[in-house]
C-alpha cells in the first residue's frame, strides 16, 4: 500500500487495529507522528566478543551458530522454556526464552545468529546463559542488522509494544518511505548550515552509523547530546517552522481591523488612578501606557503581560479593563482555579465598590439559579466586568458587547480554551498574563505572535521573602520557627511535592503529616489539608477557612502554587525541596510575605541529592529576582516545553 508522511499509522505493515489504538493513545496518528517518536537513548552494539571472554552481568554482543534446541514445560506453573544452545570457536552458551514457544519454529540448527544480552550463571548447567536476549538471524544475504551489530536506538514502550517492536516498525517504515520523503527546508538554508537532507537526517537519528575515523563511544556521546548534524537539522526545522507560524499569526492578527473605537483622555486616566489607594510603580505606569496605546490604536491588541509574583499585574489589567468599560464595552477576566477566581472577584469588588461598574461571577460551583440570572444580565449588557474560570468558554455564556478579554496565568489554559473565549466577542482586544517569569529568549520563541510587556519592578514596601535551607534532621528547629510565627498571630504553609511516578506515596505523606502536625506537634492550633484530589467545593472551603484564620497551618501540595493570597501567612516550609524545579520553588514562596509582615521560606531536604538539585537550592536561597531565576532554570534543565495546542498551556518540541 502506498503511503506518505500524512498517511494514517494504520497504513503501516504490522500495524493492525489494536496497535493503531495503542499508537492513538500515545498521541501518534500519522506516519509523520511516528517518525517523530525519537529514541530516548542509544546502545552501542558494535563491539563483538567471544563466548569465552564474556563477563557475568555485563551486556555483550556475540556472533554464533545454533547447535541444538530443547523445549520443555514446567510441571508446576505451566511455563514453557525454549533453550537454544549456541557456539563460536571459543565455546558454548545457552539462550533461554520463557513462554515464547513460537521461536522453536524460527530457530534452526546450523543458523548463524547475532545475539545481544546479559550473560549469567545457569543453575541447571555448567554453561553460562542469556535470558531473553535480542537475536538476529544472519542468512548470508546483505540484509542490514536492525537490533544488533550497530548503535541501536532505544524507544519508550507504547502499549504492549516494546522497543524491539517499535525499532523494527520504524526501520521498515523508513525503508519503504525513503523515496516519498520531501524536504521542507529551503535548499539555501541546507547549504548555509551544511545540513543533511530530511531523508538522511531521519535515518541517522533513528538508525545512526558511526562515521569512519570516529570511535563508537565518542559518536554515542554526540547522539545522546543531540549534537549530530542530523539532530541539529531536525531541531532547526522545528524552531524554523514554529516561528514561521508565529510570525504568520502575528501578521494576521495585525491585519484584523478593529470593530470598536476606544478613546482615552487625561481625565479618564486620572479617574481610573483615583480609585487605587496607592501609587503605581514606574514599571506599572509604563506597561499601562503600552496597553492603553494598543487599546486606542487602529489594530486589535494581542499582548502578553509578564511579571514576577506580587509585581501588580492584576492592578494594571484592571485599569485597562476600566478604560474599555469607560468606552461602553464589556470585559472578562478568566483564571484557572475557583480559589483564584474568587480572590480576584473579591479584590476587584473592593476596588470598584465606589464606582458604577457592575460585576459578575461564574464558575462550576455557582448554583443553577444564580448562574441563569448572571447569564441573562450578561446578555442584556447589565454586567460590565465578568470574572470566572474556564466555565466562561461554555456556549451558554454570551455577551452583549464584549470588547476586552484578560486571561490570567495563561499557561494553565490550552490554546483552544483561549480561542473559544476570544470568539465570544467581535475580535476583542486580548491581554494574557503570566506570573511565571520567562527568560527573554524563551518569551520571544514561545510568544512571537504576541507583543510583550514586562513589569520588572516590585511595589514599594513589599518585603522580600527570606529563604533558608535546613536538613531534615533539623525538623524540630523548623517547628520552633513555625510556633514563633503562630504565637504572633501569623499563619504557615507546609508544602509537599506531588510527582506523577509516586503520586500515591506523596499524597499519603502529605495526609500523614497533616495528622502528625495536628495531633503531636501543634495540638492547640488548627491544621488543614488541601490537595488536588479534593473536590473543588472542598478545596474552596479549606482555603476560605485559612483566609479567615480559622486554620493556622495549611498542609498542601502544589495546588497552592498559583494565585493563593493570604496576607497573614508569613512562613512556608517546603518538604523534599530538592524535588522541585526553580520556578516552582519561586512561585511557592511567593505565597508568603504578601501582607505587612516579612515572609520566610524554609527548604527542607536530605543531604543526599544530585549536584543539579544542590545548585537549584543554592540559587533560590541567593536570588529573589524571578527573571534571573528563570534564566538559571533554563541554563540548568534546558528549555523544556513551549507553546502550542496540545497543552494545559504549553506544548513541546519533539527534539528542540
Amino acid at each position: 500500500m502506498l503511503f506518505d508522511l500524512n498517511s494514517p499509522i494504520s497504513y503501516l505493515k504490522g500495524v493492525g487495529p489494536k496497535r493503531a489504538q495503542m499508537f492513538a493513545d500515545a498521541g501518534i496518528f500519522s506516519v509523520d507522528d511516528f517518525l517523530e517518536y525519537w529514541p530516548f537513548r542509544y546502545e552501542d552494539r558494535t563491539f563483538f566478543q567471544k563466548i569465552d571472554s564474556l563477563e557475568l552481568g555485563e551486556p555483550a554482543l556475540i556472533r554464533c551458530h545454533v547447535e541444538s534446541l530443547q523445549r520443555k514445560t514446567t510441571s508446576r506453573k505451566g511455563i514453557s522454556i525454549l533453550t537454544v544452545k549456541v557456539s563460536d570457536e571459543s565455546g558454548f552458551l545457552l539462550l533461554k526464552f520463557f513462554n515464547q514457544s513460537y521461536l522453536s519454529r524460527i530457530f534452526r540448527k546450523g543458523q548463524s545468529l547475532t545475539v545481544y544480552g546479559v550473560p549469567r550463571l545457569d543453575g541447571y548447567s555448567t554453561l553460562i546463559s542469556m535470558t531473553g536476549p535480542e537475536c538476529e538471524i544472519l542468512d548470508g544475504s546483505e540484509k542490514i542488522e536492525v537490533h544488533t551489530g550497530r548503535i541501536v536506538p532505544v524507544y519508550r514502550r507504547i502499549g504492549n509494544m516494546g522497543t524491539r517492536v517499535l525499532r523494527q516498525l520504524l526501520f521498515s517504515l523508513l525503508s519503504d518511505l525513503s523515496d516519498r520523503v520531501r524536504d521542507q527546508l529551503p535548499l539555501d538554508l541546507l547549504l548555509k548550515f551544511n545540513f543533511p537532507d530530511l531523508r538522511t537526517a531521519l535515518w541517522e537519528v533513528h538508525f545512526p552509523k558511526v562515521p569512519s575515523g570516529t570511535s563508537s563511544l565518542s559518536y554515542l556521546k554526540r547522539l545522546e547530546g543531540r549534537l549530530t548534524s542530523s539532530h541539529q537539522r531536525l531541531i532547526f526545522e522545528e524552531f524554523f517552522f514554529f516561528n514561521l507560524a508565529l510570525q504568520t499569526a502575528k501578521v494576521r492578527n495585525k491585519m484584523i481591523s478593529k470593530k470598536r473605537v476606544i478613546n482615552s483622555s487625561k481625565e479618564i486616566e486620572k479617574s481610573i488612578r483615583s480609585i487605587f489607594p496607592f501609587q503605581m510603580t514606574k514599571a506599572q505606569q509604563r506597561v499601562f501606557k503600552e496597553i492603553a496605546g494598543d487599546l486606542c490604536g487602529r489594530k486589535r491588541m494581542n499582548r502578553l503581560l509578564q511579571g514576577d509574583v506580587g509585581s501588580g499585574k492584576t492592578v494594571v489589567a484592571l485599569q485597562a479593563m476600566m478604560l474599555v468599560m469607560e468606552n461602553g464595552y464589556q470585559t472578562v477576566l478568566m483564571v484557572p482555579t475557583e480559589v483564584l477566581a474568587e480572590q480576584h472577584y473579591e479584590s476587584i469588588d473592593r476596588y470598584l465598590s465606589g464606582t458604577t461598574y457592575r460585576l459578575g461571577f461564574l464558575s462550576g460551583s455557582v448554583k443553577r439559579k444564580q448562574r441563569s440570572e448572571t447569564l441573562d444580565r450578561l446578555l442584556l449588557g447589565e454586567i460590565d466586568l465578568l470574572v470566572g474560570t474556564h466555565s466562561l468558554i461554555q456556549e451558554s455564556v454570551q455577551f452583549k458587547n464584549l470588547g476586552f478579554v484578560v486571561i490570567d496565568e495563561q499557561h494553565r489554559f490550552g490554546v483552544a480554551h483561549r480561542a473559544r473565549l476570544m470568539q465570544k466577542g467581535n475580535s476583542p482586544e486580548t491581554l494574557v498574563m503570566t506570573a511565571t517569569p520567562i527568560p527573554r529568549s524563551m518569551a520571544l520563541t514561545c510568544y512571537g505572535d504576541l507583543d510583550l510587556s514586562k513589569i520588572d519592578e516590585m511595589p514599594p514596601g513589599r518585603h522580600p521573602v527570606r529563604t533558608i535551607r535546613r536538613d531534615t534532621k533539623s525538623r524540630d528547629e523548623v517547628y520552633d520557627i513555625i510556633a514563633g510565627e503562630l504565637k504572633k498571630g501569623r499563619q504557615a504553609f507546609v508544602v509537599y511535592p506531588i510527582v506523577e511516578e509516586s503520586e500515591k506515596v506523596d499524597l499519603q505523606s502529605a495526609v500523614t503529616m497533616a495528622v502528625h502536625l495536628q495531633n503531636r506537634v501543634f495540638p492547640s492550633y488548627e491544621v488543614g489539608l488541601i490537595h488536588g484530589r479534593l473536590a473543588p467545593i472542598e478545596r474552596m472551603n479549606v482555603m476560605q477557612r485559612f483566609q479567615k484564620r480559622e486554620l493556622h497551618i495549611l498542609v498542601a501540595t502544589t495546588v497552592i502554587e498559583v494565585g493563593v493570597d493570604v496576607p497573614n501567612a508569613t512562613v512556608m516550609v517546603i518538604e523534599n525541596a530538592e524535588r522541585f524545579g526553580l520556578s516552582q520553588l519561586h512561585q511557592l514562596r511567593g505565597r508568603v510575605g504578601r501582607g505587612d509582615f516579612a515572609g520566610l521560606c524554609v527548604l527542607l531536604s536530605d543531604r543526599h541529592h544530585s549536584a543539579e538539585s544542590e545548585e537549584r537550592l543554592k540559587i533560590i536561597c541567593d536570588t529573589q529576582d524571578g527573571f534571573k531565576i528563570a534564566e538559571k532554570d533554563l541554563e540548568i534543565r534546558g528549555s523544556g516545553q513551549f507553546a502550542g495546542t496540545s497543552q494545559t498551556g504549553a506544548a513541546g518540541f519533539s527534539l528542540g
